[in-house]
């Protein structure tokens, strides 16, 4: 006989910063101090039970620029055509794994980035219903190269 464990994420559960990333960034270095997200419940306690794949994922938006002047450049919104050295936004993303509801991207994903701010989306992976993304914009300030290593 054997016995299967259902593990789901409850309704009223949500994203929470155990650590915040630092509201403003020196391009090129280590983002300090560097994400740590847990999943809590409606009551605001630490979710240690959860499905064992969970993750959690951040997004972000970047400037790529075209590399060919094939007039043909697919991006995850569109499809453009573009001159090479052409600006256009592109979505990227890391995940880290929800460990006993806590998710640590210590070293986890580098950004390559063109502007002066970045806004950093953290959501369950796969979603759930209920669990609302977790924003946070970080100010990056002039330095060479234009990247943050977390």
């Amino acid at each position: 006989m054997r016995l299967l464990l259902c593990l789901a994420v409850a309704a009223g559960s949500r994203l929470v910063f155990e650590q915040s990333p630092g509201n403003v960034t020196v391009a090129g270095t280590a983002m300090t101090p560097p994400p740590i997200v847990h999943l809590v419940d409606g009551a605001g306690d630490l979710v240690r039970l959860h499905p064992p794949a969970l993750r959690v994922l951040v997004q972000w938006h970047v400037l790529t620029y075209a590399q060919q002047m094939t007039g043909e450049v697919e991006t995850a919104e569109t499809e453009t055509e573009s001159a090479i050295g052409a600006a256009i936004p592109a979505m990227r993303s890391a995940s880290v794994p929800l460990v006993n509801g806590t998710a640590n991207f210590t070293g986890a994903f580098v950004i390559t980035f063109a502007r002066d701010s970045l806004q950093l989306a953290f959501s369950l992976d796969p979603p759930y219903d209920g669990v609302a993304q977790l924003v946070t914009h970080v100010r990056i300030v002039a330095a060479a190269p234009r990247s943050i290593v977390v």
